[in-house]
């Protein structure tokens, strides 16, 4: 049997300083990168594998190389050839390199993420074609764990975050106040103006900064809301005042007009215009979450209701997560942050 073309290097690298180990935490979202270099001949020139032939190129367990690493998510070791959004070392002193100075040197890059909270060896396998004396050609499985290359990596999956109440930092801001309108027609028009406040409840992660979130069960539009009440988890009154909780997701700073309308007929007709210019994601890196108080003189503000069970998910840089439930206090006053299961119970109306 005679090669097509044949490998005169070939090996696995660790992309940090030891090139020969990494440690990432095993949550399936942390990826460490993999570096697999394949140099081939053709003769006495050199050869450049095809994209083809570079995609026989698999990550293998060191001690088995008939197991592979397969692709996409699974229960325990898996790698993609995309990489994900969040960090890849646990040491911040190193980077993510990705240069390749010599040129006769073919590279393919493998992210590899892990549920197992073990350590392990890998190595690399590629197929090279070789033709028979009957012309047929056949693949040979060549990994670099053969004595000529003797090249492995060693990485351990170290026992991820779970975010709690326990490890979230909880700051609080009086964000912003004004008033806001009400029509009186009591034979004859008149206008007078109630206070509205809003107060802000930022969540971070201890450990490492947060990366992401999304709020789950809030107000949005599917109930036959309004825009208005985007993000709103819970409608409540106390002392006739009306009381607006939101939660809100990951995005720059902006500013979001909040409230209702609501006309009541007593003897007087009444409208209270409970609009707000409210500031939304103020600080960097924190979920938001905050209270709309608007004062009020009487009780009209209809049907209150929540969601029970909003929750918010949030990771960390490197994937690391929990599940953070949203709710309110006794006295409706101020946003409380709970451990939760994040399960849905849709919204509950009180009357």
């Amino acid at each position: 049997m005679a090669p097509l073309w044949e490998i005169e290097q070939f090996c696995i690298k660790t992309n940090n300083s030891s090139e020969v180990c990494d440690t990432l935490f095993a949550n399936g979202q942390m990826q460490v990168p993999l570096d697999v270099s394949i140099r081939a001949v053709k003769g006495t020139e050199t050869y450049k594998l095809t994209d083809a032939e570079l995609d026989t190129i698999k990550i293998v367990y060191y001690n088995n190389t008939t197991k592979e690493l397969g692709f996409g998510f699974s229960k325990g070791w898996y790698c993609m050839v995309k990489e994900n959004e969040y960090l890849h070392t646990l040491d911040t002193t190193s980077s993510v390199a990705s240069s390749n100075p010599d040129q006769t040197v073919q590279v393919k890059r493998f992210w590899v993420s892990t549920k197992k909270k073990e350590t392990a060896d890998f190595a690399a396998r590629v197929l090279q074609p070789d033709i028979g004396e009957d012309g047929e050609v056949t693949q040979m499985k060549i990994t670099t764990s053969f004595a000529s290359f003797n090249s492995h990596v060693t990485l351990t999956g170290i026992s991820p975050i779970n975010y709690t109440t326990d490890n979230i930092t909880i700051t609080t801001e009086d964000t912003s106040s004004g008033t806001y309108q009400w029509d009186v027609d009591d034979n004859g028009k008149c206008q007078k103006e109630e206070k509205w406040t809003q107060k802000t409840w930022y969540l971070s992660t201890s450990n490492y900064p947060l990366h992401k979130w999304t709020a789950w069960d809030v107000e949005l539009d599917q109930w036959g809301g309004t825009v208005e009440l985007r993000h709103c988890y819970a409608y409540r009154t106390h002392s006739n005042n009306l009381k607006l909780f939101f939660a809100w997701n990951k995005g720059d700073e902006f500013s979001r007009n909040v409230g209702v309308e609501v006309s009541h007929m007593d003897g007087k007709n009444r409208t209270a215009k409970a609009w707000a210019g409210i500031k939304v994601n103020r600080k960097k890196n924190a979920v938001c979450l905050c209270r709309v108080n608007f004062d009020s003189s009487a009780g009209i503000w209809g049907a209150e209701w929540d969601f029970p069970s909003c929750f918010i998910t949030l990771w960390d840089v490197y994937g690391n997560y929990g599940v953070i439930g949203a709710s309110y206090s006794e006295d409706r006053d101020s946003v409380v942050v709970k451990n939760t299961e994040g399960k849905s119970k849709g919204r509950t109306w009180y009357t």
